[in-house]
């Protein structure tokens, strides 16, 4: 993978870290990287008086380096979700508060994905929200930059009555129309 280098100044002297922000960031509109595949990224520390001095070639008076840094990092799937979950619109679309959300990602074929952070639950908020975030590594999900992928959501809240029985709620989607 070819990045540019970048030039990003310390705002003390040595021995500090260096926090360059969107200074060193890709643009993952150009660089279309692809779900799996493996990239290495190096850092190297240099002083010189002149921009961009060629740090390959040893100390010189002109220029001083450190030696590189490298981690090798694996493109995951990246996704989230953003929910509300409130009365019907006819009861005035009210949050409700503490709805369990368990969620699953499914693979093309529709099968649960099986990995670390392919599934779990949530709780809603007082105001009714959720999200649920992916960032996985999985050969399910290799290859697949831009493709779309389901995710199974259920909905599951119980209420006790006065007499202290259990009443289960009935979640509804798309505006009341559907059972969820």
């Amino acid at each position: 993978m070819f990045a540019p280098n970048f030039y990003v100044l310390s705002p003390k002297s040595c021995a500090n870290t260096i926090k360059p922000g969107l200074a060193a960031a890709d643009d993952l509109r150009l660089s279309k990287l692809e779900v799996g595949t493996k990239h290495k990224y190096c850092v190297q520390a240099g002083a010189s008086p002149a921009y961009m001095a060629d740090l390959r070639y040893p100390s010189s008076d002109l220029s001083a380096s450190s030696n590189n840094a490298c981690s090798t990092h694996t493109i995951k799937w990246e996704a989230s979700i953003h929910g509300e979950i409130t009365t019907e619109p006819n009861a005035g679309r009210l949050p409700i508060e503490d709805v369990n959300v368990a969620y699953s990602l499914l693979d093309k074929n529709m099968v649960p994905v099986n990995c670390k952070g392919c599934s779990g639950t949530t709780s809603t908020t007082a105001g009714g929200m959720f999200e649920i975030s992916f960032n996985v590594d999985n050969v399910a999900l290799y290859g697949s930059s831009e493709n779309e992928y389901a995710v199974d959501i259920l909905y599951k809240k119980t209420s006790k009555s006065d007499n202290g029985t259990d009443i289960p709620h009935k979640f509804l989607c798309n505006e009341g129309e559907d059972d969820c």
